[in-house]
């Protein structure tokens, strides 16, 4: 390493990045290791003021350098709609949720991260600001691949804006590892909006189903056309992922592990919203 940035602003930061080569965004540094021992420049974000959780009337917002003990911490978090991100950020070790971002765990790509499922079934977007301006995306589609995203050199992600789905509306965020402070074998995160007994909409968002996060569109439509019919639900879900065979598990245990974290997350969400 050459040098270690501290700017005071988005725009300094961004004039960085698009100024130097070998260069990489930082700010809770948990995922740094021996895989980034060629970057000459870190940049370190923490200094920018993307630390809050904003609620309004239309949405909530998240900025990037918000820890996952902050998200813990929030009582806006506790609410029945946003009980997964509660939830995902109360499975992280102490270790790391007061360093790790909420930013940190999208940027990098990672198909591990619990936040990023999460993000996908709650619908969230992500502001991205560079020297073009602002763009906002979802965060499946900011997932191009294996720590592959669609974040340009000069970006920068400054929030995630989730919308406010209201009473009828909960979530659900479930993984299994081999031990309780392991890298999940399979994670999955369910929303659930209701109405006069029917499912008004769903997001379903799983980690390890494939290379990168996944948003599982097909049972997301089943789900709002047909019910919860959960076996056959599950059934489809399966069929539009892809897991990996891994040391930590083989495709076939991990398939298993998202039927059964699907009908748990159902479940719950099922008994919160009666």
């Amino acid at each position: 390493m050459k040098e270690y940035f501290f700017p005071h602003s988005i725009r300094e930061a961004i004039s960085l990045l698009e100024s130097k080569k070998n260069i990489k965004l930082i700010a809770g540094g948990t995922e740094i290791n021996l895989k980034h021992k060629d970057v000459d420049y870190f940049v370190d974000i923490t200094n920018l003021g993307l630390s809050y959780i904003n609620k309004s009337a239309k949405d909530l917002r998240i900025g990037a350098t918000t820890t996952v003990a902050e998200l813990e911490e929030s009582v806006l978090l506790k609410s029945k709609q946003f009980k997964a991100l509660h939830q995902a950020a109360h499975k992280f070790t102490q270790s790391v949720k007061h360093l790790a971002t909420i930013g940190g765990s999208i940027a990098e790509g990672v198909p591990s991260s619990d936040l990023a499922p999460v993000l996908i079934a709650l619908n969230a977007r992500a502001v991205l600001v560079g020297s073009e301006g602002e763009r906002v995306v979802r965060p499946k589609e900011l997932f191009k691949g294996l720590r592959k995203t669609a974040i340009k050199k000069d970006e920068i992600i400054k929030e995630f804006i989730l919308p406010l789905w209201g009473e009828d509306t909960t979530s659900s965020f479930q993984k299994v590892g081999r031990t309780e402070d392991d890298l999940a074998m399979t994670s999955l995160a369910i929303r659930l909006t209701m109405g006069d007994g029917n499912v008004k909409d769903a997001g379903v968002g799983l980690g390890l189903a494939g290379s990168s996060p996944l948003k599982a569109e097909q049972t997301e439509n089943f789900l709002r056309s047909n019910g919860l019919l959960i076996e056959k639900a599950s059934d489809i879900l399966i069929k539009e992922t892809n897991p990996r065979t891994s040391l930590r598990a083989s495709r076939e245990y991990r398939l298993e592990l998202e039927k059964a974290l699907f009908k748990k997350a159902i479940q719950e969400c099922r008994e919160e919203l009666k």
